[in-house]
């Protein structure tokens, strides 16, 4: 997302800045709609009660159904939506947009990259729990690209199955629905709990709730 301030810059350098203020902005969850709120510095940035969909959202797909609801509402309605996006992209909002019959543009505006340090750090954490005596290691996934990288690391340490008594089990965390249906549908990985919302008071509710099982 670092990418993201220096694309609305270049945008405000070739229009009005002060008409996409006026404009509503949709956001996934609490944390972006706390980043936009952080750039106000930027003239297109809206006021707050114009970054919409934080509180009644967490997913692609219940943004969209929000954004159905509320577009048209709107003036100047029937102007397509601009959906800034990354290069992995799970299409929850773009398939939600396309059904409620809401026109959008699509933009690329920041690409996500695996660590090269990824299997190091990992390694370091296991060390240090195993120092720590703790019985119970729980994993939580934070997006469905995640899992391509950090899975086979896991299974050398850890099994992802009750069955197997090998390996240590590691209990899984889904930061939201779409990780876990992904998880699920590409690796047959079925996980222990989902986090009802991607924010940090649901994803400790969700790694309290396995801790007591």
């Amino acid at each position: 997302m670092r990418k993201f301030p220096t694309h609305i810059t270049q945008l405000s350098a070739t229009e009005n800045p002060s008409s996409w203020a006026l404009k509503p902005f949709y956001v996934v969850g609490s944390k972006t709609e706390r980043k936009l709120l952080g750039l106000k510095w930027l003239k297109c940035i809206p006021e707050p009660e114009l970054i919409l969909g934080a509180k009644e959202s967490g997913t692609g797909e219940l943004l969209a159904k929000f954004i159905c609801i509320d577009y048209p509402t709107r003036s100047r309605q029937s102007l397509p939506l601009l959906y800034l996006t990354g290069d992995k992209n799970a299409g929850g909002v773009g398939k939600g947009l396309k059904a409620g019959g809401l026109g959008f543009k699509m933009v690329q505006v920041y690409e996500t990259s695996a660590s090269t340090t990824f299997e190091e750090d990992f390694e370091e954490g296991v060390k240090e729990g195993t120092s720590r005596s703790s019985s119970e290691v729980i994993i939580v996934f934070f997006a469905p690209s995640s899992a391509e990288l950090a899975l086979p690391v896991i299974r050398k340490h850890f099994s992802l199955s009750s069955s197997s008594e090998e390996k240590p089990r590691a209990k899984l965390v889904a930061i939201g629905p779409t990780t876990s249906r992904a998880l699920f549908d590409n690796h047959s990985i079925q996980v222990d709990t989902v986090s009802s919302k991607p924010d940090p008071q649901s994803l400790a509710d969700a790694i309290q709730y396995l801790s007591t099982l």
